[in-house]
């Protein structure tokens, strides 16, 4: 599903980062579709794994997008 919205959009899946607060659907389903996976820590997730950026917060995915 992922890479057909990239489709849609026109956009690389390597530009798009996917946030979720689901390691097993989510942050798989970003993997598998090539985009930048960013775990939310809601509650569902308490630890980021190795190779996905992370914050407790959506306005830690907002900084980092203002400082990319």
């Amino acid at each position: 599903m992922a890479w057909q919205v990239c489709e849609d959009l026109g956009v690389e899946p390597r530009e798009v980062l996917f946030v979720g607060d689901r390691i097993e659907s989510d942050l798989d389903c970003a993997r598998a579709a090539g985009c930048v996976p960013w775990l939310v820590l809601t509650g569902v997730s308490s630890e980021i794994p190795d190779g996905v950026l992370g914050s407790a917060t959506l306005a830690g995915v907002l900084g980092y997008l203002a400082n990319s």
